[in-house]
């Protein structure tokens, strides 16, 4: 890009060509104001893990891997939402730093301020019943989706679809979670309790049972709003304000539930059942619908080619969710084994690739996908058949609720249920087709439900019967 004098009103001087890039010129003011709060809020929570450091030098590290490792798998599943077109690299990362130690800084000082005042006005008991439930969603909600608005003015393409939203909400919302973690690790340490059964309670209480619930669905479901309020220009303005304050609703109504003692006050299986499930299953319903939205974007662009050898009208229609790609994979797995999944899995990434090339018309793109979609349309067709497999989704969901079922008693019958369901519903199918067979899973979620529901009957008969005295 080459800098040239702007043309000046007859008789002024000509203006000095600008030097900076354009991004930043247009940009500038927005990024001097997040450097002011950077200033003002990043001491604050590096002191926090700067501490932590110091006095336990040996657990203080531990504590930080933990927690770390702990996200990664959960930054992967958060990326994989955005099946089409991933979001560059700087501007995830600015998400999490924002969340981890931008949001966190600020909101370390702003709720110590509202538990004071609430202390002051309200007294110390409503304050620490209520403080939490005041404090976190008021304060922490409007900071992270202050986040999610200031990632979305710094990209250098505006939004294509709601699902971009989301991975921007959820990924300052999983910095802010990682790092709240860590504090909360920290402070159990700092009353004295042993370095690690305080790592071992925290993970267990905060990362398992209230993990997969927490900061990244809440800021998720305010990104997910923005997303769609900055990509559907039709709606009115009323309607496109209405969603993202709709989006802040749910974030903050969400946690202030958590947070609150209304409902189940009790830290065990009731806890997540009651206020976690719920928020993860709203998210999951609306990603669902999220996702077509996306693809509406960049599948037509693929259809328009008409060519069955680049992609047929079933495979398009197959791209179109996460369960479509899944089912269309399980059919190559029924006929073409773990290959048969897998040249699936390469044939649909090629074809995503190649529909988001032509969407935007990048050469370079277009020419490797057309590349990847001819090996991966090889591949398939050398296949050599297998017998079909049934019940393999059956056996996943029964094999699951096996598990779960060792902690949630009721979920070991259903594992059983749906394992039963599915071997009688695949016995009948395979009835005729030679060399059928009934998938492996199934018999493993059998068992699993089966051990699920001994282990409680085993578990009662061991308690005897109550006394009285």
């Amino acid at each position: 890009m080459s800098a040239v004098a702007e043309p000046a009103p007859e008789g002024r001087p000509a203006r000095a060509p600008s030097l900076l890039p354009q991004w930043y010129a247009t940009r500038q003011p927005l990024l001097l104001a997040v450097l002011v709060l950077a200033i003002a809020s990043v001491p604050r929570s590096s002191v926090v893990l700067e501490r932590l450091v110091q006095e336990e030098p040996r657990y203080g590290v531990l504590t930080l891997l933990v927690w770390g490792l702990y996200a990664l798998p959960l930054l992967a599943a958060i990326l994989a939402v955005d099946y089409f077109e991933r979001e560059p690299a700087w501007l995830i990362a600015f998400a999490a730093v924002w969340g981890g130690l931008v949001a966190t800084g600020l909101a370390l000082t702003a709720n110590e301020a509202v538990q004071s005042i609430l202390t002051t006005t309200e007294g110390a008991d409503v304050a620490a019943r209520w403080g939490a439930a005041i404090a976190g969603p008021t304060n922490e909600e409007l900071l992270k989706g202050l986040g999610v608005v200031v990632a979305t003015l710094l990209a250098t393409r505006r939004m294509r679809s709601p699902v971009d939203g989301f991975i921007l909400g959820a990924v300052v919302g999983l910095g802010f979670q990682v790092v709240e973690d860590v504090v909360y690790t920290a402070n159990v340490m700092a009353v004295g309790q042993d370095p690690a059964a305080a790592i071992s309670q925290m993970f267990l209480l905060r990362g398992l049972m209230g993990g997969l619930w927490s900061h990244a669905v809440y800021t998720g479901l305010f990104g997910l709003g923005l997303g769609y309020a900055l990509t559907r220009p039709g709606w009115s303005l009323a309607r496109r304000a209405a969603v993202v304050v709709a989006g802040f609703a749910a974030a903050w109504s969400l946690h202030f539930l958590w947070n609150s003692p209304l409902l189940v006050d009790t830290t065990d299986w009731r806890l997540v059942v009651v206020k976690g499930l719920p928020a993860l299953l709203l998210l999951l319903a609306l990603l669902q619908r999220a996702q077509r939205a996306d693809s509406g974007v960049f599948l037509p662009a693929l259809a328009a080619v008409g060519n069955p050898l680049v992609a047929t009208e079933g495979e398009i229609a197959a791209l179109a969710d996460r369960r479509s790609r899944a089912r269309a994979r399980r059919a190559g797995r029924s006929t073409g084994g773990r290959s048969g999944a897998r040249a699936v899995r390469r044939l649909q990434r090629a074809q995503a690739d190649l529909a988001v090339a032509l969407t935007e018309g990048d050469q370079v793109g277009l020419a490797r996908s057309r590349e990847s979609l001819a090996q991966a349309r090889l591949a398939l067709g050398q296949l050599a058949q297998h017998p079909p497999v049934f019940g393999t989704r059956a056996g996943t969901w029964s094999g699951v609720l096996g598990v779960l079922g060792l902690f949630v008693p009721l979920l070991g019958v259903v594992a059983v249920v749906v394992a039963v369901v599915g071997i009688v519903r695949g016995r009948r199918r395979a009835r005729g087709v030679p060399g059928a067979r009934l998938s492996g899973l199934l018999w493993l979620g059998l068992v699993l439900g089966v051990v699920a529901v001994a282990v409680v009957f085993y578990a009662a008969g061991q308690s005897g019967p109550p006394t009285i005295g």
